[in-house]
């Protein structure tokens, strides 16, 4: 079943659901998977910014790139998923640490129970973030 009701879309399974948010409205206790769509180079005159939420790692990690607008991508992206699993964990942001397991997936090592995804297409990142 899928219900639209403002600026939300709620998808509902047979065990579960998720939901297109508009982040005004996220009800951060909810056991539904949110889902956050980011047009990255919206934020592109503020990853000087939006850098200073990054750990020494992941900057590294951005500089690597070779193109000027895949490092602004990489950096919003990365800035927005760490804001956003603030917000789900209560943790402040700069305690987020994204960890990668055995299978090149990312994880919380401080909070487990959060399972969370990021998918990337041109101009646009989708991410998804639930509780088990």
């Amino acid at each position: 079943m899928i219900r639209q009701t403002n600026n939300v879309l709620k998808v509902v399974c047979a065990k579960s659901s998720v939901v297109f948010y508009d982040y005004s409205e996220v009800d951060w206790n909810s056991s539904d998977v949110k889902l956050f769509k980011i047009k990255l180079s919206g934020f592109e005159g503020d990853t000087n910014h939006l850098i200073s939420f990054l750990q020494k790692h992941e900057v590294l990690r951005a500089q690597r790139y070779h193109f000027k607008k895949d490092y602004n991508r990489f950096v919003v992206c990365r800035a927005f998923l760490k804001f956003l699993l603030a917000k789900q964990t209560g943790l402040a942001i700069s305690d987020i640490s994204i960890d990668s397991g055995s299978n090149k997936k990312p994880y919380l090592s401080s909070n487990p129970e959060v399972f969370f995804n990021v998918s990337h297409s041109g101009d646009c990142a989708l991410i998804a973030i639930g509780n088990t």
